[in-house]
């Protein structure tokens, strides 16, 4: 009896349509091909290619983002609004930033603007935070779309 119970609710079953791969969630203009967990957990959207130069682990990377929260589209944080305008420049893979960003940025070129859905643990967390751009304190566990911009990828810093 048990058994024809679990064939008829296996035979009521759909199949659910996903346009992901075996590796994870893919975005526009970009596909997961990686197995790294991580990876699997951002989406990637690429709104306008780069060059050829792909960002890696210890390169320092010259960017601009603007982020977003997920659930109202508020804006949070944008680099052309802080800091005198200069875009960051962080050392890759060396925690200095947010982990989307340790992860994403090692799958974009130079060049590259791209969306990148974020899951909370992977931005701000469970921390609570104030916007650098003013305004009402980022939600506890908030997912975040940040769209950056790759200026520059290089082993060393550029001097001008």
């Amino acid at each position: 009896m048990k058994s024809f119970a679990l064939a008829m609710l296996f035979a009521s079953c759909s199949a659910i349509k996903v346009d992901d791969d075996a590796y994870g969630r893919n975005g526009e203009g970009w596909v997961n091909s990686s197995p790294e967990v991580d990876l699997d957990r951002i989406n990637i959207s690429v709104t306008k290619k780069g060059g050829k130069h792909t960002c890696n682990t210890g390169d320092w990377v010259t960017f601009h983002y603007k982020a977003y929260l997920k659930t109202s589209g508020r804006k949070v944080a944008d680099t052309h609004q802080t800091g005198q305008g200069l875009p960051l420049t962080i050392a890759l893979g060396q925690g200095q930033t947010f982990r989307c960003f340790e992860v994403g940025f090692t799958k974009l070129t130079e060049g590259t603007t791209a969306v990148l859905n974020c899951p909370y643990d992977m931005a701000w967390g469970n921390a609570f935070t104030w916007p650098a751009i003013g305004g009402e304190p980022i939600p506890l566990h908030s997912d975040i779309d940040f769209v950056a911009e790759i200026e520059e990828c290089h082993r060393m810093p550029a001097r001008k």
